[in-house]
């Protein structure tokens, strides 16, 4: 198939799912260049002991180093875990969660952990028909409450039909720590640079989970809501990081810097500008305006934009954090972060240079009167002019960042 699309010169991306044992860096490179874009590696559990009993047998350091070529192709990769066997030990989740941490760093993201579903017609269906149980809890769209109970009741009364909703025992598992997985798995994929950074510390995703578990659960009134009392938001879940950080339970210098990094990051998320982001193609067209016009041109720190200073350099520390290399020192920077599309937020590292520019784009100084108003290098270098200001904004104004107008 791969060879028939490159060698007709067809251009489309696809996407699919794969076995780390059915694949060699040879299919991985003819995929790529057939356009695939994304693989889903369905890896089932971080324990040798569990991968025998489901009689998937999957060498767990061959398939991180599929991961690894798959990523270094530019190819994304998405790794998926499943927790809730009925002979599965604390010790085994402990693997199968520590393996989460490993996969994010050897590129996967997301890497996804999903509560078991025996599916009617499995093997682990059939042997467990008889244990399973249902306990109230399904992923779906906000529903009205007689809605809802009409749900549970079909649920309840077809365990055949609606199997997939259905849990097996777990002797050596308690069922409410499982329950929460499912919502946390994003969580952690949305966070996974502060959550990577305090595991490095405290040495266990697990053990984090737990006590999110519990934080979550005296903070929920059981029955207010159809979700499980340990769900919650991203929200949540960086004040749940910062008051481990306050109370002492992880000694770090980076992490404040990286909770209010992602702090912002969701605040964006959330956030409901008054001032819609400004078409790509717009922008494109005010950069690419008669040269005589841009220094003329006026530009203006869009809403959906803002400028924060960091003690570090917020890209050196997510690297670092990526690649397990030791953090960087202290060394402040300043990040912009702007909002591209509802839920689509861009940061991008602003210079000495570029952070004069942007204080100045106030929707009345034009790129020359910036120009000069920003004064001479104290190292002797050439000063800022029309043209360097240009160059400044260009990308921000492309990102959605600064919007250009018109003089008069």
């Amino acid at each position: 198939f791969c060879q028939e699309v490159t060698r007709r010169g067809l251009r489309f991306a696809w996407t699919c799912s794969s076995r780390t044992d059915t694949i060699d860096e040879e299919m991985l490179t003819a995929m790529v260049q057939a356009g695939c874009t994304g693989i889903y590696y369905g890896l089932e559990s971080g324990s040798p002991r569990m991968q025998r009993y489901m009689e998937k047998n999957l060498d767990l350091n061959r398939a991180m180093e599929v991961v690894r070529y798959t990523t270094a192709l530019g190819c994304n990769a998405t790794v998926g875990f499943i927790a809730g066997f009925p002979q599965e030990t604390a010790a085994d989740l402990e693997e199968t969660f520590s393996a989460v941490t490993e996969f994010y760093r050897a590129g996967a993201s997301p890497v996804y952990l999903f509560r078991l579903c025996p599916f009617n017609g499995s093997k682990l269906h059939a042997e467990n028909k008889d244990n399973l149980f249902f306990d109230g809890h399904f992923l779906d769209f906000p529903l009205p409450p007689a809605v809802h109970q009409a749900n549970l009741q079909l649920i309840t009364g077809h365990p055949d039909l609606f199997s997939n909703y259905h849990r097996v025992v777990t002797p050596h598992l308690d069922p409410r720590l499982l329950q929460g997985m499912d919502e946390v798995a994003p969580m952690i994929d949305i966070l996974k640079y502060p959550i990577l950074h305090i595991v490095a510390e405290t040495g266990s995703l697990l053990a984090l989970y737990r006590r999110w578990d519990q934080w979550a659960r005296q903070r929920h009134t059981p029955g207010a809501s159809h979700l499980p009392a340990s769900y919650g938001t991203v929200q949540e879940f960086l004040s749940f990081l910062g008051e481990l950080q306050t109370a002492g339970m992880v000694q770090s210098r980076h992490l404040s810097d990286l909770l209010r990094y992602e702090t912002i990051k969701d605040d964006f998320r959330r956030a409901d500008f008054a001032e819609p982001p400004t078409p790509l193609a717009h922008l494109e067209t005010a950069c690419t305006a008669p040269p005589g016009l841009e220094a003329g041109a006026v530009p203006r720190l869009v809403e959906q934009a803002r400028l924060v200073d960091f003690n570090y350099d917020i890209a050196a520390v997510l690297r670092a954090i990526r690649t397990g290399q030791a953090l960087p020192g202290p060394q402040p920077t300043t990040v912009l972060f702007a909002r591209k599309s509802a839920g689509n937020t861009v940061t991008i590292k602003i210079g000495r240079q570029a952070r004069q520019v942007l204080d100045l784009c106030d929707g009345i100084n034009t790129i020359a009167q910036i120009a000069g108003r920003i004064a001479a290098p104290a190292d002797g270098s050439q000063p800022v002019t029309p043209a360097k200001v240009t160059e400044i904004l260009q990308p921000l104004v492309q990102a959605g960042a600064v919007r250009l107008t018109r003089q008069g």
